[in-house]
């Protein structure tokens, strides 16, 4: 009689449908009589089966390409089947600016030679403002001059 009173105060109110499958349910799990947790956890588990979870995925907006861009890559991809080689067309005035935000005095053979990793870095930020994730991708440069990204934690006063 106590388990009857203490289980009507711990189940949430339902349906005498809901009721049904739950006893159901626990008819076929269990031979000897269960305990109210494990009465709880089936009637958890039912109500995670019957209302699926939905994840929302950030929405990111794509920016269009330009036809020029693409016919770009195209020919950069035809010449590496040729075996030609590609001069470095990663370079614009644009990943100047941004690589020597990070290193005043950089040199352009080095921004060539980790175009791809400051691009990167580049997109990332952006990417990291306009999702206002509580890090920013960085990058460092070791005595070689090679440049390898990384994660900062934002403080609290840049979040707002």
């Amino acid at each position: 009689m106590q388990k009857l009173r203490m289980m009507k105060e711990i189940l949430p109110d339902m349906t005498v449908r809901q009721a049904h499958d739950l006893a159901v349910r626990i008819l076929k799990q269990y031979t000897y009589e269960p305990s109210i947790a494990q009465i709880l956890e089936e009637w958890r588990l039912m109500k995670r089966e019957q209302s699926p979870v939905s994840y929302a995925i950030p929405h990111t907006t794509v920016a269009s390409v330009h036809p020029q861009v693409i016919h770009r890559l195209k020919q950069i991809r035809q010449d590496l089947q040729r075996g030609k080689k590609i001069e470095s067309s990663l370079v614009t005035t644009e990943l100047i600016n941004f690589a020597r935000t990070f290193f005043p005095h950089i040199s352009l053979e080095r921004i060539e030679a980790n175009a791809m990793e400051i691009a990167n870095c580049k997109t990332d930020r952006e990417q990291d403002r306009a999702m206002h994730r509580p890090y920013m991708t960085n990058m460092a440069m070791d005595e070689r001059g090679r440049i390898t990204l990384y994660m900062t934690p934002l403080r609290q006063q840049n979040l707002s």
